[in-house]
């Protein structure tokens, strides 16, 4: 009698053909492409139709996926163009995600959450999905205008903290003031070595590598560097994420950087996509069955909507954007995404599962983002009405000192 087993070469082909669908999806109902990945490896996966339900596939899948996310993150990353920004964005941006932390911690403490969830919970709102927020300003044709730079320069510097954050973490064993203080040192000390020994030791050799081999070695020198510096940065008790990310920033340092940022974008892509494919498998779809799950991912998500638009509506108008552009980049900046995920899979080791929820943030945070964004007007002209004529002339006598 006929019996069909799925294998895992059959988990690989459904795999891409997810990744496929995933992305006529995309193109067909303009929601971004990490919304769909998310939802169809939920439904695919262990808790779907087991379509794919090998773990230790799933969780390699995942490891290798968000080394090579980071890795791509990296590689858009620059020092250099990084100093010429000046203090300015860095200290907006700090301020954003210290704001919306601590707004959102308190908030969801009152609802009863634990210390380590709304600490975590709170760490996972703030930061914002680089990949969803540029397709977003891609699909409109938003690319060249101020708020848009500015935009692009928060998410640079949300994705150098996020990496901290997410080294911070992985030292955790107990949180504690002393432990905090220690990891945080210990972090920022260690991060600083990696970083001038791949300048000075791995570049180098890497130079050496492709002055004696051709265009064909550059996705292996790609994944040696991605999986190498990973490797490095886990065994001295630093996330294997911040290597990668580390690892992506040396490529501008490498002898024709662009063509071998080109080179490497499908491939990279294709890790990325399979990284939140693997996250969505881990969602559990008994979530939509339970009724008072819904409520709480909805109040966390509507509650993360408003601190997020709040605070970042608030911070780019200092920074010398009008209340229209700085409305603009609050509503831009909502959606929750790869870094979340990072920080919830961090958060999973030890011992707190919050993989769900924040799937479910991202899902509900990219969903609506759209949506708000054909309210913008409507949003401008309140707080223009709210607001006294008085007022806004004193914050713009504050937006200038601070932009001086």
């Amino acid at each position: 009698m006929f019996s069909f087993e799925i294998t895992t070469e059959i988990s690989i082909i459904i795999l891409f053909l997810v990744l496929i669908i995933s992305t006529i999806l995309t193109v067909k109902f303009k929601q971004p492409y990490v919304f769909w990945l998310l939802i169809l490896g939920s439904i695919v996966g262990p808790f779907g139709f087991k379509l794919i339900s090998d773990s230790s596939l799933i969780n390699s899948i995942a490891e290798i996926g968000s080394i090579l996310l980071l890795f791509t993150l990296g590689v858009k990353f620059s020092v250099q163009k990084l100093i010429k920004q000046g203090i300015s964005p860095i200290i907006i941006t700090s301020i954003k995600i210290f704001a919306i932390s601590i707004l959102f911690f308190f908030i969801i403490s009152l609802f009863g959450f634990t210390f380590k969830n709304a600490l975590f919970l709170s760490l996972i709102t703030a930061i914002t999905s680089t990949a969803i927020v540029v397709k977003i300003i891609e699909q409109r044709g938003w690319m060249d205008s101020d708020e848009v730079n500015f935009i692009i320069n928060i998410l640079i510097i949300e994705d150098i903290i996020a990496v901290i954050l997410l080294t911070f973490i992985s030292g955790f064993n107990d949180i504690t003031f002393y432990s905090v203080i220690f990891q945080l040192i210990k972090t920022i000390l260690l991060l600083i070595f990696i970083y001038f020994f791949s300048l000075y030791g791995v570049v180098p050799f890497t130079k050496w590598v492709i002055k004696n081999s051709n265009e064909d070695v550059t996705p292996f020198i790609a994944i040696v560097l991605a999986v190498g510096l990973s490797y490095l940065t886990s065994r001295i008790g630093l996330s294997a994420s911040a290597g990668a990310f580390l690892a992506g920033s040396m490529i501008r340092y490498l002898p024709n950087s662009l063509e071998f940022e080109t080179s490497i974008s499908s491939f990279t892509l294709v890790f990325s996509s399979i990284f939140f494919l693997s996250v969505g498998m881990l969602v559990d779809l008994k979530i939509l069955t339970s009724i008072n799950l819904i409520i709480i991912v909805a109040i966390l998500s509507l509650l993360a909507i408003i601190v997020k638009l709040a605070v970042s509506s608030v911070l780019p108008f200092f920074y010398g954007l009008n209340v229209k552009k700085s409305v603009f980049v609050g509503i831009v900046l909502i959606p929750i995404g790869e870094f979340s995920l990072l920080i919830a899979r961090e958060a999973q080791k030890i011992g707190i599962d919050l993989i769900p929820i924040t799937s479910m943030l991202i899902m509900f945070t990219a969903l609506l983002t759209p949506i708000i964004l054909r309210y913008e007007n409507s949003i401008t002209k309140l707080i223009n009405n709210t607001i006294s004529t008085r007022i806004m002339d004193k914050m713009a006598s504050l937006q200038k000192i601070i932009k001086n």
